[in-house]
């Protein structure tokens, strides 16, 4: 009885749905034959990981029937839940089904190490936009998805959070916007930092 009033765990889908605090759009289960490959939808597409992937992007698709434009943060409390490896999978569905995509990397205090493909120019990126030395469209990836682009965090800045809640975030939102139907912002772990 100690132990089952001490466990302040959920761990089952039916307790998250139980708790009533937000819909549940989708379920990504772990799975052991990950090891960190970013495309797994492209490398595993018949796998129990890249179909809830699929269920999460229909879901998404009837969650805000009022605009056909989406702008979607994907964070996690801490590091290491896997925030990334659903944002980049997640793009990748949503392209495969002929949307524009851009993956936007906005943890710019960490840089990424599992991006399936890497900038030329690692002196570019989100950062680099923010103070205005580059522009968004100098600074874009292709990736091996057609229609699924991604925009790097760039060099590591002293403020990280300053830069997001100036203008220039908004603007470039604004500007993803005509371009893109779908953006998906990876953002840094909301318990860790405030750039999240």
């Amino acid at each position: 009885a100690i132990s089952y009033l001490a466990n302040n765990r959920i761990n089952s889908l039916y307790e998250l749905e139980k708790m009533d605090m937000a819909p549940l759009l989708g379920a990504v289960p772990m799975s052991s034959y990950l090891n960190g490959q970013s495309l797994h939808v492209l490398q595993h597409p018949k796998s129990m990981v890249s179909e809830s992937i699929r269920t999460l992007r229909t879901n998404l698709d009837f969650f805000n029937l009022s605009t056909d434009k989406k702008t979607i943060a994907i964070s996690s409390t801490v590091s290491g839940e896997g925030k990334s490896f659903i944002a980049m999978n997640l793009g990748a569905v949503m392209a495969l089904s002929d949307k524009r995509v851009i993956l936007v990397d906005l943890d710019m205090r960490k840089a990424k190490v599992n991006v399936p493909f890497k900038s030329p120019h690692s002196d570019k990126g989100v950062s680099t936009i923010l103070i205005r030395k580059n522009t968004w469209e100098e600074t874009v990836m292709r990736t091996p998805v057609e229609n699924f682009d991604y925009l790097p965090s760039g060099p590591h800045p002293p403020n990280p959070s300053e830069l997001l809640l100036r203008g220039e975030f908004v603007t470039l939102l604004k500007d993803l916007k005509k371009h893109y139907d779908v953006i998906i912002l990876d953002t840094p772990p909301v318990g860790l930092v405030t750039d999240g």
